[in-house]
């Protein structure tokens, strides 16, 4: 495998993998194909995946999901395998990201606070962190980093921390 753009999948959302190569041998009769295989958590995830040619091979569509709202953003370990078990060499140890937009971003300034590759967005009827598409489309606005003068409603102010200077002495 050769370096690529970050790998981004929002959990849930059915997506390939495209990944580009050098040299994939081409599968002969009686062998088996390509399988990409993912270690999320612990469990292994086995996705077919489609050879297009000797330097390009995709994970077949696909959602991933991990446990936790403590996490954002899980660095995936994966693999390129071929009839079986040949594993296809991943020399700059490329990993797919899993992220999900509401965890750890429970408020609106927290969401657009999201690095901007995320794409994620405040979905304002809502009230919560997610991608564009799985915010309704109705009269309230779905905010996101880009929005030109974005102002987040009723922020609540939930503590207030009194720091004094330390005494000379």
């Amino acid at each position: 495998l050769v370096p690529t753009e970050e790998i981004l999948i929002p959990v849930g959302e059915v997506k390939p993998i495209t990944l580009k190569a050098r040299n994939l041998p081409q599968p002969q009769s009686g062998q088996r194909g390509y399988e990409c295989v993912l270690n999320i958590q612990g469990a292994v995830h086995r996705v077919p995946a489609l050879r297009f040619n000797s330097s390009s091979v995709q994970c077949q569509n696909s959602s991933y999901q991990y446990d936790g709202m403590d996490i954002s953003n899980l660095a995936v370990d994966f693999a390129v395998v071929w009839n079986g078990n040949f594993i296809i060499d991943n020399p700059q140890d490329l990993k797919v990201h899993l992220y999900k937009c509401a965890a750890q971003r429970e408020s609106c300034g927290l969401c657009l606070k999201a690095d901007h590759k995320f794409e994620c967005g405040w979905c304002s009827d809502e009230r919560r962190c997610t991608l564009h598409q799985h915010c309704p489309s109705t009269s309230s606005p779905w905010l996101d980093w880009s929005s030109h003068n974005v102002k987040c409603s009723n922020p609540q102010i939930t503590e207030v921390s009194l720091q004094l200077p330390k005494e000379k002495g």
